[in-house]
């Protein structure tokens, strides 16, 4: 009898290690396809947001401090309106909108505005989820990588230029 309760606990402990075992190896799994999916997000975006349904910032990663001058715990909270200037909230009002429904807009470049309040264009789609609480993920890119030109190291002229702000043609500096 004795025997029997030997092995018998001695099963039960070995099923309990391999249960944990399998739950960190799990655990680590899931921790590889989160870091796997965040650095494909950070390939093309500076900033990453996800935003309430009342447009208040529930999740921010990124260049928050070059960009805003502002740290993550800071800007937790904050409406979305705040940091953008107020000629471009329609823009960003329409953004936001096109959004819900499924649609994923063409990046648009909105001027935000920093801590100290010099302007800062950031390039901005995003995607509007339902079944995540109606909250919205935003893919964020800071202009200095959107008028690079890119030049083709065999040929030495420019492959492409976007079209820049209209005020950069009026001699207006956008960064500080």
């Amino acid at each position: 009898m004795r025997n029997n309760n030997q092995f018998l606990a001695f099963s039960v402990r070995k099923i309990r290690l391999e249960f944990y075992m399998n739950q960190e190896s799990l655990i680590s799994s899931l921790k590889d396809e989160r870091d796997r999916f965040l650095a494909f997000a950070f390939c093309r975006a500076d900033l990453l947001i996800e935003l309430s349904d009342n447009h208040d910032i529930v999740f921010i990663s990124g260049a928050t401090q070059s960009i805003f001058g502002s740290s993550i715990e800071e800007l937790m909270g904050t409406s979305l309106s705040e940091l953008v200037l107020p000629q471009e909230q329609p823009v960003l009002d329409n953004l936001l909108a096109g959004m819900v429904g499924g649609t994923r807009p063409e990046p648009i470049e909105i001027i935000f505005k920093k801590k100290d309040g010099a302007p800062r264009p950031l390039s901005i789609t995003g995607y509007y989820v339902q079944d995540l609480k109606n909250h919205y993920f935003l893919s964020c890119k800071t202009p200095s990588s959107i008028h690079n030109r890119v030049l083709c190291s065999r040929f030495k002229k420019p492959l492409f230029s976007l079209v820049q702000n209209p005020l950069l043609h009026q001699g207006q500096k956008l960064l500080p």
